[in-house]
């Protein structure tokens, strides 16, 4: 089983670190190839684990400046700032059927289709709760808030 030389996922100086590449400063984190390769199932619990500790619901209204529209956003996403490992997770979700839009920073997954594809496969841990970042949603179960974004189509 072949791993990361380094955990680190953070960009660092470059002419410090023997891990990161100059061009963006951020080590070349590798996603072990027993998940990458893996069974559905081995993906699905690897994605769990991941959106549970750092993924997010969003689910607000949005007021657009033209025209007074508003909609409501409902979405999944799952950001990092390292280029390497969100390219890996997205892989991963496309592998397993997900159509997702992917940022700089971060992979949404939108749509009722999709969300409940979401729930059916990957869902998150039971007892997980959203951060303290989330003003709305704190201490919210995140498991609760996606049957709440499904319920509201």
């Amino acid at each position: 089983m072949n791993f990361s030389p380094t955990y680190r996922t953070r960009p660092c100086i470059t002419y410090l670190c023997k891990y990161c590449k100059p061009k963006n400063g951020y080590p070349p984190v590798i996603i072990p190839k027993f998940i990458i390769s893996g069974s559905k199932q081995i993906k699905r619990v690897f994605l769990q684990v991941v959106f549970s500790t750092d993924g997010c619901i969003e689910f607000y209204k949005n007021k657009y400046k033209k025209g007074n529209k508003e909609i409501i956003q409902r979405r999944i996403s799952l950001s990092s700032y390292n280029p390497y490992l969100l390219k890996q997770f997205n892989e991963i979700l496309t592998s397993l059927g997900f159509k997702t839009s992917i940022t700089k920073n971060e992979i949404r997954i939108a749509g009722l289709k999709q969300i409940l594809k979401f729930q059916k496969e990957i869902g998150f841990l039971d007892g997980v709760k959203i951060s303290s970042k989330s003003r709305k949603w704190k201490d919210y179960d995140k498991n609760k808030l996606l049957n709440i974004v499904i319920d509201s189509y």
